[in-house]
This record gives C-alpha cells, sequence and structure tokens, in this order.
C-alpha cells in the first residue's frame, strides 16, 4: 500500500510488477505523472543549456493545455462515465507530469508574471473540475473515497 494511494479493490488502476517475489502496486497516472516529470526537467535542462527560448508564449500555450487529456480522463471516469485504461492513464498522467515540470521550472527560474500566469491556468483547472463534479452531484463521494473521514 506504501507504493500506491489506491484501496486494494482499486489496484486494477495500479501497474503490478514483482520484486522479489512481492507484489507491488503503482498507480498508472501517477507513475505516468513522474515519467512525464522527469522527461519535462530534462526537457528544460536542454533548452536552458542549448539557450531555446522554451518560456516564449508560443511555445508555453502547448505546455498549458498538457493537463487537459488527464482532467477530462479523471473526470470522465470520476462521474462514473466508464472506467479509463492503465495505457490511457499513463499517457495522460505523463502529459500533466511535463505541464507540471513546466510551471515548476516557471515558478522558479522564469520571471514572475510567467509564473503567475501558469498558476492561473491550474487554477482555472482546479475550478472547473470542482464545478463539473458539483454541478454532477459526484463531488462528496469523490472525496470521501479519496479522503475518509474528510467533511465536505
Amino acid at each position: 500500500m506504501i507504493l500506491s494511494h489506491h484501496h486494494p479493490a482499486r489496484y486494477d488502476r495500479c501497474i503490478r510488477l514483482v520484486v522479489a517475489g512481492r507484489p507491488l502496486h503503482f498507480c498508472a497516472r501517477c507513475s505516468g505523472q513522474a515519467l512525464g516529470f522527469l522527461a519535462g526537467l530534462v526537457l528544460w535542462g536542454l533548452a536552458l543549456r542549448t539557450l531555446f527560448p522554451l518560456a516564449l508564449p508560443v511555445f508555453q500555450w502547448p505546455f498549458a493545455l498538457l493537463p487537459l487529456p488527464a482532467a477530462i480522463d479523471w473526470t470522465r471516469q470520476s462521474l462514473g462515465n466508464g472506467e479509463s485504461t492503465n495505457l490511457r492513464r499513463l499517457w495522460t498522467g505523463a502529459f500533466f507530469g511535463l505541464g507540471g515540470a513546466d510551471l515548476l521550472v516557471l515558478l522558479v527560474f522564469r520571471p514572475w508574471p510567467y509564473g503567475a500566469i501558469g498558476l492561473g491556468v491550474l487554477l482555472t483547472y482546479i475550478v472547473a473540475i470542482v464545478g463539473v463534479l458539483s454541478a454532477r452531484g459526484a463531488l462528496r463521494r469523490i472525496v470521501d473515497e479519496h479522503f475518509p473521514g474528510i467533511a465536505t
């Protein structure tokens, strides 16, 4: 249970590896996020090393859209409109992680307007997801499922 935040009943949402005869479960979307985040840091490292202007808005718009597939897939699944697949979770998580690495670099290494715009995009995603879940009456169930004992 240490490597996955899912309840054992939801281990079908995990990538299962057997190490030393013991099964380990890694959340598929979170694994994708970690891989995408590392790829994003490598990409930024290469861009900074070669002086490629990755922070320019023309290159940043695609990064702002990268979390969209994960947000749509997770929301759709959370509303009960079909179960995702682990391959889809892995890919959408990787896109999300790539966007997250980009946001972190903007917050740490770029002038403040870049980070502020990135945080604004992130806030827009959060407000949209919470709004859809709330409007569909699913927010309380999802909070109870992911954070048992916390009242909404």
